[in-house]
C-alpha cells in the first residue's frame, strides 16, 4: 500500500510537471503567433512532450488556450484581491489596484502581447472563463470606487472606460515602450535622455493622474 501511494505521488508530480509545461509553452506561442497561428505540434516540441500528451494533459487548441489564458488572469485576480486590505483608504486602496495591475502585466513575458492580439480581433477568441477572471479583478475596482463614492472622495465614473484606462494604458506603454525610448531620444539633448522607467514608478505615474481625476471637486 505504501509503495502503491509513493508511485501516485511520483506519477501526479510528473502529470503536474508536464501540464505546467505545456501551459508555458502554449502561452509562449500563443503570444508569438497569435491563436491562428500557434501550432500544437510546436506548442508540444517547445514543451518536450509528444502532440498526444498535448491532448491527454489540456484538449484541443481551444482548451489549450482557454487553460494558458485562464491561469494568468486567475494569478492576477487572486493577487489583486489578496493585494487590496477592506479597511484600506479608497486612495490608497487605488492605488494599489493600479500597481498590482501594473506588476502583473510587466512581470509576464505572454500577457501584453495575446491581450493586445484579443483586442485588435475584437475579443473573438476570448474564452468565458478567462473572462470571468477579469470580472473578478474589475469588482475589486468596483468596490473601492463605491466606497470612494460614499466616503466623498470619488465621484461618479464609468467603471468600464476606467478599468480600459488602466489595462489597456498599462498594456499599450508595456508594448510600446522600445518605439516611443526611440522617438523621445530622437528629440533629447544629450543630458535629457529617456530613462527606463521602473513598473513602480509608472503605476505611481498613472494612478496619481487617475486619483486626481477621480477625486470629487469641492468650492
Amino acid at each position: 500500500m505504501k509503495q502503491d501511494l509513493i508511485h501516485k505521488v511520483a506519477r501526479n508530480k510528473r502529470r503536474q510537471k508536464a501540464r505546467e509545461a505545456i501551459l508555458k509553452a502554449a502561452a509562449y506561442n500563443f503570444a508569438a503567433y497569435g491563436f491562428a497561428g500557434a501550432r500544437m505540434d510546436k506548442i508540444a516540441i517547445d514543451a518536450s512532450v509528444n502532440k498526444a500528451m498535448l491532448y491527454y494533459h489540456i484538449g484541443d487548441k481551444s482548451e489549450l488556450y482557454k487553460q494558458a489564458l485562464k491561469r494568468v488572469a486567475g494569478e492576477i485576480a487572486d493577487q489583486v484581491l489578496a493585494n487590496i486590505p477592506k479597511t484600506e483608504n479608497p486612495e490608497q486602496a487605488f492605488k494599489i489596484y493600479v500597481s498590482t495591475i501594473v506588476k502583473n502585466i510587466f512581470s509576464s513575458k505572454f500577457l501584453t502581447p495575446i491581450i493586445l492580439r484579443e483586442l485588435a480581433d475584437k475579443g473573438k477568441n476570448m474564452p468565458d472563463e478567462v473572462i470571468e477572471q477579469i470580472a473578478r479583478i474589475i469588482s475589486v475596482l468596483r468596490s473601492i470606487l463605491d466606497k470612494g463614492e460614499r466616503e466623498g472622495v470619488f465621484r461618479k465614473v464609468n467603471l468600464p472606460l476606467l478599468q480600459m484606462l488602466i489595462a489597456g494604458g498599462v498594456n499599450f506603454i508595456a508594448a510600446g515602450r522600445p518605439t516611443m525610448k526611440k522617438a523621445v531620444k530622437l528629440m533629447a539633448s544629450a543630458h535629457n535622455q529617456p530613462k527606463n522607467e521602473t513598473p513602480e514608478e509608472i503605476s505611481e505615474f498613472i494612478s496619481g493622474i487617475l486619483v486626481n481625476g477621480l477625486k470629487t471637486r469641492q468650492g
